[in-house]
């Protein structure tokens, strides 16, 4: 399964010896290099973005604080808005409901009126009517004795 390969001294030693990292003359170099970053980076790099941040943040912040109270200001005023609509309308409904109650008034007034006047040309009728009558039978009872008498007449004249 494994092959077994031939390695020679040379090669053995130096991977007996080999670790992941030469302490060597280059680690004062990445040394000076890793030092030097930290310094420059935060600088540079890391207190410029930090500071856009934070400036970002605050503007971000007023912006959603003044949104807000937009939003406040624009509820109220919808609310004031709305309960101006609202008395408008049952003010006007109160009116309409006046009005109806005024119309209502004048029929029942001219409806009365004119049942009053109707009253009068029907009792003014009636007893009209009951002048008439009394008067023809007057006549009536007139003209009864005249052609009463006459028929007593010839009655008695054909007897005679």
């Amino acid at each position: 399964m494994f092959a077994v390969v031939a390695i020679s001294p040379a090669v053995e030693l130096s991977v007996l010896c080999a670790g992941l990292i030469d302490l060597d003359w280059t680690v004062f170099i990445q040394f000076g290099l890793f030092i030097s970053l930290v310094i420059v980076l935060p600088r540079l790099v890391f207190n410029p973005m930090l500071h856009r941040i934070e400036e970002r943040q605050a503007r971000t912040s007023g912006a959603i604080a003044d949104a807000r109270a937009i939003v406040k200001e624009a509820d109220r005023k919808v609310g004031q808005y709305e309960d101006a609509v609202a008395e408008e309308k049952r003010q006007a409904m109160e009116e309409r409901a006046r009005a109806r109650e005024t119309a209502r008034a004048k029929v029942a007034a001219t409806i009365a009126g004119v049942r009053r006047e109707a009253d009068a040309r029907i009792d003014r009728g009636i007893t009209q009517l009951q002048l008439d009558a009394e008067t023809a039978r007057a006549g009536l009872r007139e003209d009864a004795r005249v052609v009463a008498d006459a028929i007593a007449d010839k009655l008695v004249g054909e007897r005679a």
